[in-house]
């Protein structure tokens, strides 16, 4: 039996508590998911994580993976012999936080450990075929709005990752995967780099956030290397986020979505919201701009 009922320092020490163990591989994305759980009365006693991390694959990959369970797997036999959980924090470094307490009414035993497992570790559900329809629905919005937008002298590439715009592997150097980007429009010496999401009335939480956060994390990355893409490649760019016109799913919860995902995405790119400007528009400016850096080759 559990409760997140907190209490005082002194009860702590006497009592059986759990805390849940999250991991930022790049925390200034302010991305987080759960990696293990740490179990103790007073000092710690026991620590859990599943293999592979399901949960952290929503974020990162491969080695990164691997780095994050090492450390893992290096403390565990430490906890279980008993410390203090501010040592434990210091031990394991900024990448991985040791939550708040919570309060266990009885003693853990496997199976109440398994219980929690289970219930903070496993890899969330969420379907694959939903997120699928959202990328897919706005990736025709976009290709509708860009249809509008004359493209004399530049190049239009669908559904680049860095490695073909660039040659870099921009995984090694922010540290995660980077998710590909809608569409780039591209001269000789400036890119437009432009993903979109279409907020619809019949969209999960779940499925939003999963598509508007691949689009953030990648954005996010661009932002942080496009000096080196300026020094290596002699190439300027923009990034754009587009938010596809309501319609009639202006909702308040769709209207709330729209603000929170224009909020995330404007730290590393420029918005355009549909609701507020031709989106056809706004992105023939965009192309105006890159075309000024000279013809595609």
């Amino acid at each position: 039996m559990v409760s997140n009922e907190m209490w005082t320092a002194a009860e702590r020490q006497t009592t059986w508590w759990y805390s849940l163990v999250t991991a930022a591989p790049v925390p200034e994305a302010g991305e987080a998911v759960n990696v293990g759980v740490l179990l103790g009365n007073g000092a710690t006693s026991h620590l859990a994580f599943r293999p592979q991390l399901p949960r952290l694959a929503c974020i990162a990959e491969g080695e990164v993976i691997e780095a994050f369970q090492s450390i893992l797997e290096s403390v565990q036999e430490t906890v279980s012999r008993g410390m203090a959980v501010e040592d434990l924090q210091a031990m394991i470094g900024p990448q991985l936080r040791i939550a708040e307490p919570r309060r266990l009414f009885l003693q853990p035993d496997d199976e109440m450990i398994r219980r929690l497992v289970r219930r903070f570790l496993h890899a969330p559900r969420k379907s694959a075929v939903e997120i699928d329809e959202v990328v897919a629905r706005s990736d025709a919005q976009l290709q509708h709005e860009l249809d509008e937008v004359p493209l004399r002298g530049l190049q239009m590439v669908e559904r680049v990752k860095p490695v073909n715009l660039y040659g870099l592997d921009l995984r090694r150097r922010v540290g995660m995967r980077v998710p590909e980007i809608a569409r780039a429009l591209r001269s000789f010496h400036r890119d437009v780099l432009i993903d979109s999401v279409a907020v619809e009335r019949n969209l999960t939480q779940k499925a939003l956030r999963e598509a508007t956060g691949r689009i953030g994390r990648a954005f996010w990355a661009y932002n942080k290397l496009r000096g080196e893409i300026q020094s290596l490649e002699n190439r300027t760019i923009r990034l754009v986020g587009v938010l596809h016109p309501s319609g009639d799913n202006a909702t308040r919860g769709a209207i709330e979505a729209r603000e929170y995902i224009k909020h995330v995405w404007s730290a590393d790119a420029e918005v355009i919201d549909g609701d507020s400007v031709n989106v056809s528009a706004a992105l023939r400016d965009y192309a105006e701009w890159a075309r000024e850096g000279g013809e595609s080759v």
